[in-house]
């Protein structure tokens, strides 16, 4: 048999799907890894490519059956380079011999179509007793809480997030940093996630050209530049209407 005709009559030459962020946004939580090997023991690497497991797994069981050898997806470090003759077959994240299949349960899981899917990431819960302790730590100790968040509007120019900023430069009376980012400012998640929706609203609003999958794009990396920190659990004592000062106003880079 011609390993190299099978596996491209199954697979295809090596896939890719473009745009990897868009491909992410247009198929969420899709067991996708790109640049993926496709390897056997006995023969090593013999496919390397995009594959989307969600929707090609019957191909690799197929694969499988016609080679009669255990096919392994493996992630693109882990066949190629130093491990390019050598790949660790043990970090697979699916293998099969096209009649029993594993995969890595402790990211994804089996859905009721029948189909796999990454698993769906849930903070962890705090106790009362964490809370208190993360409140003492915080708030009382090295926060300064200055109370309700000061009026701000975006223009055509000056995003949400950006008039936000500048409105609290304003309160504080404070001249604005060179860098947004070296501030030490904290608010509540109701914040932080109003902000951005109202951001990517507006970004929508004057790039209507834009797809979808841009604009959140735009909008992360806008957020990483000059957005404020936001707390990842939303305790009581964390009011949606109050935002907090670590040390000093500005931290220079």
């Amino acid at each position: 048999m011609d390993i190299k005709n099978t596996v491209q009559d199954i697979l295809g030459f090596g896939a890719m799907f473009g745009s990897k962020g868009q491909y992410r946004a247009d198929n969420k939580n899709h067991m996708v890894r790109f640049n993926s090997n496709v390897c056997t023991k006995e023969d090593g690497k013999i496919w390397h490519g995009d594959l989307d497991l969600t929707i090609s797994e019957n191909e690799i069981r197929t694969l499988a059956s016609k080679l009669g050898k255990t096919i392994y997806v493996l992630s693109e470090m882990d066949a190629r380079f130093e491990n390019e003759t050598k790949p660790l077959f043990e970090k697979a994240l699916y293998s099969t011999d096209g009649e029993t299949f594993s995969f890595d349960e402790e990211y994804y899981h089996r859905d009721t179509d029948g189909r796999l899917y990454e698993k769906e990431y849930v903070p962890p819960t705090l106790t009362a007793e964490e809370i208190a302790t993360i409140k003492a730590t915080y708030v009382e100790s090295e926060f300064k809480v200055l109370g309700e968040i000061p009026p701000y509007k975006a223009t055509k120019k000056c995003s949400p997030v950006e008039a936000f900023m500048l409105a609290i430069c304003k309160k504080l009376e404070i001249k604005k940093p060179a860098k947004l980012d070296t501030w030490k400012i904290w608010v509540s998640d109701t914040v932080y996630d109003g902000l951005k929706e109202a951001t990517v609203a507006w970004a929508k609003k004057h790039n209507p050209h834009l797809t979808d999958y841009r604009v959140q794009s735009s909008v992360d990396w806008l957020f990483f530049d000059i957005a404020p920190q936001h707390f990842s659990y939303d305790p009581d004592w964390v009011k949606a209407d109050e935002f907090y000062v670590k040390g000093e106003y500005v931290i220079t880079p």
